[in-house]
């Protein structure tokens, strides 16, 4: 016979063999004792027939077959059958299937009445099922154990990996920090030198060391109003938002002459020289009136000539006044932001603060520090 053939009829006979004590099994447990005892049989005969089928499996069978024959009262066949269980397990060492086989004989001596044998297979049961119970604890337990020390090593080694990602996170974010603090203050420090190098090139006049700013304003000089042309009445824009759209002031730049327009740039000229923009309640129209024109011609030159709108202008001028007043004056250096600001004419510290961020890109407490560290 082919070798091959063989095996595949040997795990036929097997799985046959199996089916069929399950079946006897089921039936014994239904109290079916014919069928159940057909199927024992059916089963029987393949692992007498094949000597090489599982030992196991026929140990557990004759077993079965052993408290069967107990309950049918046919003690000489049930005995047969566990002695055969007893003496197959010896060999092959199979303790829980060894303990069902002792309960089978307890069962059978007690059935039999034979209180010595009885007693001897009740405490060889006990004794078995104790140290079946210890061994299975002691599997749980050390597989419990080991199954700790597996999560302990793996929580140990996930706390790890966080920290080292948590460490890496940190260390990017330090190095960002450093970056960001390093490229702002270089900006901090190269806007400081413009505005150092600026003020060094500016002719302006500024006051000398023994003048105070509130006393720092140029007599008035009355502009020069043009006589080429008549000036139209004028009227405040608002705030900081254009009066006029393109074509506007496209017509405007037509409609105003030459010497008008230089006129007008002479004006603002004698007003940034007279320190008038240091008054908190320099107005447009005030300088509508000061610069001997009106409002839309004015507007269009502060946007022309300064880029700017009116509040800009304003503001620009009094922000490089301080500048100068700092730079040649340190001691005011040392005054407060609140007192510098209300003494070149702004209302409040806050629109102070930004409007010298916004002309110069530092704050002023910045520009002291600097200005300070410098002087020393």
């Amino acid at each position: 016979m082919c070798p091959l053939f063989a095996d595949d009829l040997q795990a036929k006979h097997s799985q046959l063999a199996f089916q069929y004590m399950n079946l006897g099994e089921i039936y014994f447990g239904i109290d079916d004792p014919e069928k159940s005892e057909t199927y024992f049989l059916k089963s029987l005969s393949f692992y007498e027939d094949d000597k090489e089928l599982s030992r196991r499996d026929k140990i557990i069978l004759y077993s079965e077959l052993g408290g069967f024959y107990t309950r049918q009262k046919r003690y000489s066949e049930a005995l047969k059958y566990l002695l055969s269980a007893v003496d197959m397990e010896k060999k092959t060492s199979l303790p829980e299937i060894r303990k069902e086989t002792f309960q089978y004989l307890s069962e059978y001596y007690l059935e039999t009445g034979d209180t010595e044998q009885l007693k001897k297979y009740l405490n060889l049961s006990k004794m078995l099922e104790d140290s079946l119970s210890h061994a299975n604890r002691s599997a749980v337990n050390e597989n419990l154990n080991r199954n700790i020390e597996k999560t302990d090593f793996q929580n140990q080694k996930e706390k790890k990996r966080m920290a080292i990602l948590y460490l890496g996170i940190l260390a990017v974010l330090l190095i960002l920090i450093i970056l960001v603090w390093f490229f702002r203050e270089r900006y901090l420090r190269d806007r400081y030198r413009q505005i150092i190098e600026e003020l060094l090139r500016d002719e302006l006049s500024v006051p000398t060391e023994n003048s105070e700013i509130s006393e720092i304003e140029a007599k008035d000089e009355t502009p020069e109003k043009s006589e080429e042309e008549e000036i139209p009445e004028n009227s405040e824009p608002d705030s900081d938002e254009e009066t006029d759209d393109e074509e506007s002031e496209e017509l405007l730049v037509e409609v105003m002459t030459d010497k008008t327009y230089q006129q007008i740039l002479k004006n603002l000229e004698k007003f940034e020289k007279s320190n008038r923009f240091l008054k908190p309640d320099v107005t447009f129209p005030f300088l509508v009136n000061y610069a001997s024109t009106n409002s839309r011609y004015l507007s269009q030159i502060l946007k022309t000539e300064k880029y700017k709108t009116f509040n800009r202008y304003i503001n620009d001028l009094r922000i490089d006044y301080l500048i100068k007043l700092l730079y040649i004056q340190p001691k005011y250096g040392e005054y407060k932001i609140e007192y510098l600001s209300e003494e070149v004419g702004f209302q409040s510290r806050s629109a102070f603060i930004n409007s010298f961020k916004k002309k110069t890109g530092i704050t002023p407490s910045y520009f002291i520090k600097k200005l300070k560290e410098e002087l020393c």
